[in-house]
């Protein structure tokens, strides 16, 4: 009857609208980790009275993450090599300075100044680029130092942090761009002290307090390490300070990103450079899975997982694993690339029921802890949110046709059966009346 065959048309059009969710992700690739680098790294003696200049450059900025301004402080031993001044790249402009801080510590003016410039050698840039065209990305000169070639034997050129903190600046959110800190020499410089340090406990947690020991140090020379300066950031974690010893104790009485950082000082007072450890803030926010529930067995279920950094650095090469709790599907998911601070990123898993029982099934989705982690997903969290759960239910096919639309098309397929109903009822009504009407007219004659 065409009234049928127009009511299948329609179930088959509604039924369809189950399946508009189904997306697809696109591969996304890895990026370098940015750099700050000082440029050259090595430079020989200079006469004395000379000038010496030194640059400053950012490398690897991603498209995704770019460049929106830094305060970087730089220092050197200023015995060997006395700041002068330095300038912004040009290619940079527009934009204005907010800080230009040059050797303060020995009558160097300059604007913005603070008790990190009063320390000898120290170089003080702070810069914000406007926008448009403003934010660049790649790699790129920020500014170039002069300094006055003093005398020997060498200097390092340190990157101030954590205290003096230096940072890359997002746009519009200022966000802190995570780099790996460069060092630069000057002259010939010995082999070093190395600096090193373990904890317990590993993972700590807030309110835990936590022993800091840097007796695995060690000196190449075979000098003895005289010398144990710490620093710990933010001040919340447990106050920032520098002891003279290897063994420290500190509270940790904040959540989110922390660093530790150490240098030693051997007996010729040769200082290593800085090591920091970062503890990190990472979790899952979210997982959810198209069809939502109620899929027959042999469906393509499509899983999606949300990876939240609720830190203030940037973290790399976390694993995400997703396995399918009753079944031996396992999903295993590294990935290489940054993931910002406050940044999300969801990862995609294809799931075949192909050969399931009908039956609720648990989606376990969990992030390994990553190295040094802690923190929590909230402040009424107690650990970690590391573990996610979902589960889904698959069904008969014969039960699938209803069950597995939503409200809103279960409601709309309702209608429409209703409406199919009084049209099939009205066109019976008027055939058996016609019926009845022909056999009145026969009756009749």
């Amino acid at each position: 009857m065409p009234a049928l065959r127009t009511l299948g048309i329609l179930l088959v059009a509604v039924m369809g609208l189950g399946l508009a969710g189904i997306h697809s992700t696109l591969p996304v690739h890895a990026t370098p980790t940015p750099q700050l680098l000082i440029d050259p790294p090595n430079q020989s003696l200079a006469t004395p009275g000379s000038t010496v200049t030194f640059n400053v450059n950012a490398s690897n900025i991603s498209l995704g993450h770019p460049l929106a301004g830094w305060e970087i402080y730089v220092r050197t031993n200023n015995s060997v090599l006395s700041p002068v001044d330095f300038k912004v790249s040009s290619s940079l402009f527009p934009g204005f300075e907010s800080a230009h801080c040059v050797n303060y510590g020995q009558g160097g003016v300059g604007t913005s100044c603070n008790d990190n410039d009063a320390v000898s050698g120290t170089v003080h840039s702070a810069f914000n680029l406007l926008e448009p065209p403003g934010n660049v990305s790649g790699n790129v000169n920020l500014f170039t130092i002069t300094y006055n070639a003093v005398a020997g034997p060498y200097s390092l050129l340190l990157f101030l942090r954590p205290l003096a903190d230096s940072n890359l600046f997002e746009p519009g959110t200022g966000n802190h761009i995570s780099f790996t800190p460069g060092v630069g020499k000057y002259g010939k410089v010995p082999p070093l002290p190395v600096a090193n340090f373990a904890w317990t406990p590993f993972n700590p947690r807030q309110g835990d307090v936590v022993t800091f020991d840097a007796s695995s140090s060690s000196d190449p020379n075979g000098t003895a390490i005289v010398s144990y300066s710490w620093v710990f950031a933010p001040i919340e974690s447990g106050s920032a300070g520098r002891v003279g010893v290897g063994k420290i104790t500190k509270q940790v009485l904040d959540t989110g990103n922390w660093t530790a950082t150490l240098t030693i000082v051997n007996d010729r007072k040769v200082s290593s450079v800085p090591v920091t450890a970062a503890f990190s803030n990472i979790c899952l926010s979210q997982i959810t899975a198209l069809p939502y529930d109620l899929a027959v067995p042999g469906a393509n279920i499509s899983i999606k997982v949300n990876v939240f950094n609720l830190g203030t650095s940037t973290e790399t090469n976390f694993t995400l694993t997703v396995t399918i709790e009753g079944t031996p599907t396992v999903f295993n998911r590294t990935s290489p690339e940054p993931l910002g601070p406050k940044a999300i990123k969801g990862f995609t898993f294809y799931w075949g029921t192909k050969g399931l029982a009908p039956d609720s099934y648990t989606i376990h989705a969990h992030l390994l802890p990553l190295l040094n982690e802690k923190g929590q997903f909230n402040e009424t969290e107690p650990v970690p949110n590391n573990d996610a759960y979902y589960t889904i239910r698959l069904i008969y096919p014969q039960l699938n046709g209803l069950l597995s639309l939503d409200i809103g098309q279960f409601g709309g397929l309702s209608v429409l059966l209703l409406l199919a109903i009084g049209v099939i009822f009205s066109l019976t009504s008027r055939r058996r009346n016609r019926r009845l009407s022909a056999q009145r007219l026969q009756l009749e004659d």
